[in-house]
């Protein structure tokens, strides 16, 4: 058995991980074993690829820097609009950390699960967190809503001001 499965049973915040990644919006996708093999290999992948010195050091800075945006926003998640509250649990956190993970691993199909996992967190890990991300997104969507009730606003009156 290699060390990193040892650590993905052991280690609180890696088990925590793996047993957020087995259910999406409450349906079971995956078993614990085969997210453990996921994990582990995330970290052998980062290790040996990516050469990170502490792999495990690494996936729990990562993790730990995925926080809630300011305030209550809506967010797209599967064409529904949800809200995301300013404080998130801890349980609300790692299942929010494990989707994101998993959508990530699904819209890049390039790259092999692994390597898709561990990319995604380096990316975590080198950005400003999910909140960043998400932020920027609302901003954007927010941005065109304006555009687009402007323009039906202007069509509809001659006069409107945003």
């Amino acid at each position: 058995m290699p060390v990193a499965s040892t650590l993905a049973a052991t280690d609180p915040i890696l088990s925590k991980i793996s047993k957020s990644m087995m259910r999406i919006n409450g349906e079971l996708v995956a078993s614990r074993k085969e997210t453990r093999k996921i994990v582990d290999d995330c970290l052998e992948f980062l290790k040996s690829e990516a050469q990170v010195e502490n792999p495990l050091k690494f996936v729990h800075e990562a993790f730990l820097k995925i926080t809630p945006p300011i305030g209550t926003k809506n967010f797209k998640v599967k064409k529904k609009f949800i809200p995301v509250p300013a404080t998130l649990t801890q349980t609300q956190q790692w299942t929010k950390a494990a989707d994101f993970i998993w959508e990530a691993a699904r819209n890049r199909l390039e790259e092999s699960t692994t390597q898709r996992l561990a990319r995604e967190i380096i990316d975590l890990h080198q950005s400003e967190g999910l909140a960043k991300i998400l932020y920027d997104e609302w901003m954007q969507e927010a941005e065109e809503s304006k555009k687009y009730l402007y323009l039906r606003c202007r069509a509809n009156r001659k006069y409107a001001i945003f």
